[in-house]
């Protein structure tokens, strides 16, 4: 037997030992980007492969986080199966319900949705306040919905994180609840541990900071606010207030948002004032303890 041979048929039965093999046929690697939680591959139906890889297949990465990341991927698989949004990705199948009892390796099947994600978009040229505008009440409604079942939060809303179908602004997909908060998981202890932060770097929430426990419906309408920000201006709101000014009123952001309003900016400067807040301040005690 040849050692191409005896490669060739042990990397067969590996894949045939995969958790996911008998009803999903895996592609090819989707993102090289940097994944908390798993990466992201282009499957599709074993019983229908006349398609073009129509679905994603998220992977539970393997490591020292494995307690962490089998949680969150059971979480973020609950999530979404209670969603039904045009502006949700859809989820059609997963392990995860056995992510407390199994070792399985753990795997979420969901909707590809075909089209660049709204930091790629940005970075080619700003919207115009009125696709903007369009862009974010879409985003507003999805968050109105899961925010309507059971108090669910995002917590990781960012540019990367919003897929515009077909590359229409007018049409953004909100993915990746990877470290969402669901209240039915919250006996699973999920909140911010001593050390650590959730979150990302686009805009940065106090209550999503190391130690903190405090959570709030609030934060996902700030982060949509911050996508609002940065499709007109190309810039990351990061720190909301900085001691001095907030993300709309530093650098060259108040000039950016002069130029793409118009006659419209004293009004639209009202929008960001009274949206980027110190939540440290109107939060208090958090909405879920």
């Amino acid at each position: 037997m040849s050692r191409d041979y005896a490669r060739r048929s042990s990397d067969a039965a590996s894949i045939a030992s995969l958790p996911w093999a008998d009803r999903w046929q895996q592609g090819k690697l989707l993102t090289t980007k940097p994944s908390g939680q798993g990466q992201v591959y282009l499957a599709r139906d074993c019983n229908d492969l006349t398609d073009e890889f129509p679905f994603v297949l998220k992977v539970q990465k393997k490591g020292k986080r494995d307690s962490m990341r089998r949680r969150r991927m059971a979480t973020e698989y609950g999530v979404l199966r209670k969603c039904d949004h045009p502006s949700i990705v859809k989820v059609h199948d997963s392990n995860a319900e056995d992510a407390y009892t199994g070792s399985d390796q753990l795997y979420i099947v969901m909707d590809r949705i075909r089209g660049e994600t709204l930091g790629d978009h940005i970075a080619k040229s700003v919207l115009s306040l009125d696709v903007a505008l369009e862009m974010t009440h879409a985003v507003l409604d999805a968050i109105e919905h899961y925010h309507g079942i059971d108090g669910i939060i995002h917590r990781d809303i960012k540019p990367d994180n919003v897929i515009l179908r077909n590359g229409n602004p007018r049409d953004p997909v909100l993915i990746d609840f990877g470290i969402a908060f669901d209240p039915d998981d919250d006996e699973h202890g999920l909140e911010t541990g001593k050390g650590e932060g959730m979150g990302n770097k686009f805009i940065i929430m106090p209550e999503l900071q190391p130690g903190t426990q405090r959570r709030s419906l609030i934060t996902d309408l700030t982060q949509c606010l911050g996508l609002f920000f940065f499709v007109l201006t190309k810039e990351w709101p990061r720190v909301i207030w900085d001691g001095k000014h907030k993300s709309h009123q530093r650098g060259d952001a108040p000039s950016l948002l002069a130029h793409v309003a118009g006659n419209r900016f004293h009004r639209l400067r009202e929008v960001f004032d009274v949206g980027f807040i110190d939540l440290c301040i109107v939060i208090g005690a958090s909405d879920h303890k």
